[in-house]
């Protein structure tokens, strides 16, 4: 009788947050080219209120003058389009604040 099938486990996604997907989608250099090479292909996971931070990275950024109108329109563009699994903070919230000693609560979301 043969060994019954193991079955493979799922992908693993990569859990990424601001610091990686702001200039995944605006950064048109070196350290952009650098996250898009690294996630290409995987599947991207984070809290549901990545998006709100990486706005807020794409507004700061054009605040200073670091992207212009353009870029930054681009940018959202970018951040609207790509596939992202999003997962409640609020499920998340007990396990951040256990371990409020060693992170912060964005990191450990």
């Amino acid at each position: 009788m043969p060994p019954p099938a193991v079955e493979e486990p799922a992908e693993i996604p990569e859990v990424a947050d601001a610091s990686v997907i702001a200039p995944f989608v605006a950064d048109a250099g070196p350290d952009g080219d650098t996250f898009r090479t690294r996630l290409r292909g995987e599947i991207i996971a984070g809290p549901d209120l990545l998006r709100i931070e990486v706005m807020s990275v794409i507004r700061r950024q054009t605040g200073v003058g670091a992207l212009t109108r353009i870029q930054a329109n681009r940018a959202v563009e970018n951040l609207l389009e790509l596939p992202l699994t999003v997962y409640p903070a609020s499920a998340m919230l007990r396990r951040a604040w256990a371990l409020r000693h060693n992170m912060t609560t964005y990191d450990a979301c």
